[in-house]
Formats: structure tokens, sequence, C-alpha cells
């Protein structure tokens, strides 16, 4: 699976700076993907690592790993630009928005195929993702609108991203 390094910042002002006016008044776009490889917290990248692994297997085995770092990113970059729009002074971490839009995913196609539902509830980890999803959404206002952005562009994707060939 593909994982990337995520960086602890424990009152950095990095964090600070993920603002609208330094992603799109200063064109620094990159802040758009780097904020989801930032956690303030180890509980906090511990639960995404975790939240990963169960999705993302499941996930790249049946797009291939090319696919599956487009939906990670796309929903990463959608959820962002949507989160510094509505809270410009806001600042930005974690892959929540990313692994919810890997689940968005997953979702579009449960309820396209039902056999594939199926199958997701057998592997490992599929009640600590469910307890992941709804748990992670009780955190606050923002928090439920950054996952759900990720989540709303995960499920769109689905209509696009198409499982590998058998």
């Amino acid at each position: 699976m593909f994982l990337c390094p995520i960086v602890i910042c424990f009152g950095c002002s990095y964090l600070e700076e993920v603002s609208y006016a330094t992603v799109f008044r200063d064109f620094q776009l990159f802040r758009l993907i780097t904020y989801g490889y930032t956690q303030t917290a180890v509980w906090h990248l511990l639960a995404n690592l975790l939240g990963l692994w169960y999705v993302g297997l499941y996930l790249e085995k049946k797009v291939g790993t090319i696919w599956f770092v487009l939906v990670y990113h796309i929903g990463l970059i959608f959820a962002g630009i949507i989160l510094i729009v509505l809270y410009p002074n806001g600042y930005q971490y974690g892959a929540s928005p990313a692994i919810f839009a890997c689940i968005g995913v997953l979702a579009n196609w449960f309820v396209k195929n039902r056999e594939l539902w199926d199958e997701y509830k057998l592997q490992k980890g599929f009640y600590y993702l469910m307890a992941y999803f709804v748990l992670s959404n009780m955190l606050g206002v923002s928090t439920l609108i950054f996952h759900f952005m990720g989540f709303v562009v995960g499920f769109l994707l689905g209509f696009m991203v198409k499982e590998k060939a058998r």
C-alpha cells in the first residue's frame, strides 16, 4: 500500500499559515496537499493511520495504486478548498478528508453492488472503520463539514473510478 510520511506538529506555526490568504492570495497551492500530512496529536495520527490502513488496503487492491493515490489527493484538495472558503482564518491538518474520500468511493460502489458490501464486511477492521466514521464526526461542526466534503468528493469519484478487472 502507498503510504507517505506524516509529520506531527505540536504548536508549529505551519498550521496557522494554512489560510485563504496564504493559499490563494500568496499562491501557495502546495498547502492544499501538505496539510494532509501533518497531525497535531499522536492519537489523531494513530486513528487516521488505522482508518487509512483499513480502507486503503481494500480500495487500493480494487482500483490499483495510481487511482488510489488520485482519489486520496483529490479528496484532500477539494475538501481543503471548501474548508478554506468556509473558514478563511481557520487552519487545517490531518488526512481525514482524504480517508473519507476513499470511504465515499466505497460507499458509492456499495450502493450499486450489495455483494461488494457483503465482501467488505468480512474484512479485518470493518468495525473499527464504522466506529471511525461515526466517532470522528462528533469532534465539532467544522470537523463534520471537513469529513463530509471528503466523503462527497469520494462518492462522486465513485462514478468515475472503476474496479480493476479480476
